[in-house]
């Protein structure tokens, strides 16, 4: 099969948003309450800035979103869709506060998994103003596979090819940022090692989320053995959920010579407005309160001029729905190495 190029990531740090944050805090600054609110300024001791002007990054990624389907009485077995994305290689490079970066879809074995058509865009910004980073992802999947068949399926057998829902369409968008209150820990060190760490420092984060799930699809999500479980929402066949939602948490970053661990964890709540038809031609709007988490969890090497790291990002998107719950979960996984140069 042919590795086909495919439009999947890009990420950049808008030297835009950086002149914006600047222009910001040169303003703050020439008011008289400059005193109240004033940027803190990093510890010198516990944090350290590049000299080079650029930098080249290959990488390999995974993401992944997931929608897990349970039962909350526990009656019957979850069912769990995934689509058939492929794993990714790519390439990143930087020039100042400016980065970018594109990534080739490896081939995926559809025999097994069925096919997945798959569009997504992911974007990240840092700024140093308030030790900011903020997410922004479109992800449109079409085409999953039963994760689970054991159980859901008679008679399936590890080996056969995985049942699918050709028709089942997913998309995901989401708008996040995340503030660490410390002038000791950088998250630009933790996430993107664009700064150094020098040592192991920690501070509370407070995160705020955006978040969409929507779906349809052309029949019952259920599986035939399962239906008993799940009968409020067999006919259930188009949805979308809107989470709002802040989550306090903690961050740090233990640091040995120029190795480093850092990991955030993040719980809170949020509130969501739902739309869903159980019924041709017949909506129906809510709102629910849901609970929302996300951890973050890396380490690697970030020296003057090599780098690399190992990360692990997840967090979930919960929506119920009368006696069933809808997960839709995102695994995110990355390998890189780099190298900074004038």
């Amino acid at each position: 099969m042919k590795i086909k190029i495919v439009f999947i990531t890009i990420f950049f740090t808008l030297s835009s948003v950086n002149l914006f944050s600047q222009i910001t805090i040169e303003k703050i600054k020439s008011n008289k309450y400059y005193k109240m609110v004033k940027e803190p300024e990093q510890d010198s001791n516990f944090i350290s800035h590049f000299n080079q002007r650029f930098s080249v990054q290959p990488f390999f990624s995974n993401k992944t979103f997931k929608l897990n389907i349970a039962d909350l009485w526990l009656s019957g077995h979850d069912i769990i869709y995934t689509p058939n994305v492929s794993n990714r290689l790519g390439l990143a490079g930087s020039y100042k506060s400016l980065s970018i970066g594109f990534s080739l879809a490896l081939p995926s074995n559809e025999f097994i998994y069925g096919k997945t058509q798959s569009f997504v865009v992911f974007l990240n910004t840092q700024l140093s103003f308030m030790n900011l980073v903020t997410d922004f992802y479109f992800v449109r999947n079409k085409g999953f596979y039963l994760n689970n068949p054991v159980g859901n399926i008679a008679g399936w057998q590890n080996g056969s090819p995985y049942p699918t829902e050709p028709k089942l369409a997913i998309t995901n968008i989401g708008l996040s940022t995340q503030m660490v209150f410390s002038q000791k820990f950088s998250m630009k060190a933790a996430i993107y090692q664009s700064e150094k760490q020098r040592k192991s420092a920690g501070g509370f984060s407070l995160g705020a989320a955006l978040r969409y799930s929507g779906f349809s699809t052309d029949s019952t999500m259920i599986p035939l053995a399962q239906q008993k479980f799940y009968a409020d929402i067999l006919t259930l066949k188009s949805g979308g959920f809107l989470t709002i939602a802040i989550a306090p948490g903690y961050s740090y970053t233990f640091v040995y010579k120029d190795f480093f661990v850092s990991g955030t964890l993040l719980i809170g709540l949020g509130l969501q407005p739902q739309i869903y038809q159980l019924e041709p031609k017949k909506s129906k709007f809510g709102f629910k309160f849901t609970n929302y988490s996300e951890y973050r969890i890396g380490g690697g090497y970030n020296s003057d001029i090599y780098f690399g790291s190992i990360s692990y990002n997840f967090y979930n998107n919960k929506t119920i729905i009368k006696d069933s719950k809808l997960i839709m979960t995102y695994n995110s996984f990355t390998l890189s190495v780099g190298m900074r140069f004038k």
